[in-house]
């Protein structure tokens, strides 16, 4: 079936068809978001509830920080990179949530991945990281990661003060939610 208007012609079908693809792709792109940014791997999914791996890594100054040294009731430890922008937007949200309730017990430690010290101590710098920042030098390749399972950047774990992983890439509202919770 045809539709004429002032000598324009249009063919109803292909518009039906058009209309179609474009509910299908809005279904898929609505689901999608309904489900984490960052779909949690089976063998972190296994993580949570368990104690989080320890790790032993050098800060800016080279001083070694073990995580299980770390003494705060809740521990975001947050795997990022220098060359990961949403790792640089993320570092924002990180900084705001270190400010409203560091004084509260809540403590972030970032874990670079970034191979070369020099970007990741320009990284810090332009992102004013003021918390715990260790580097891991070998990258997505480390023993750390590797125990993380760690595949992409940024991903985090949100620890209880027994360093049990209670969340894993939360972020937004829901990270701070999650945080004013396991601070009461």
């Amino acid at each position: 079936m045809t539709l004429r208007l002032n000598a324009t012609t249009i063919n109803l079908s292909k518009i039906k068809f058009f209309v179609l693809g474009l509910l299908v792709l809005g279904a898929f792109s609505a689901n999608a978001q309904e489900q984490s940014e960052h779909p949690i791997p089976e063998e972190q999914q296994a993580m949570i509830g368990q104690l989080a791996p320890d790790f032993e890594l050098p800060d800016l100054e080279w001083s070694d920080v073990k995580l299980s040294d770390v003494d705060s009731k809740v521990i975001l430890v947050d795997f990022w990179a220098s060359w990961c922008r949403y790792c640089r937007f993320f570092n924002q949200e990180v900084s705001d949530l270190q400010a409203q309730y560091g004084d509260d017990g809540f403590q972030v430690i970032s874990v670079s991945l970034d191979t070369d010290y020099y970007k990741w101590k320009r990284a810090m710098k332009a992102d004013e990281i003021s918390w715990i920042s260790v580097n891991d030098r070998t990258g997505m390749d480390s023993e750390t990661a590797k125990n993380y399972h760690i595949i992409q950047t940024p991903t985090t774990f949100l620890l209880n003060e027994k360093k049990e992983v209670i969340a894993i890439n939360l972020e937004g509202e829901a990270l701070e939610s999650k945080i004013k919770e396991l601070l009461k």
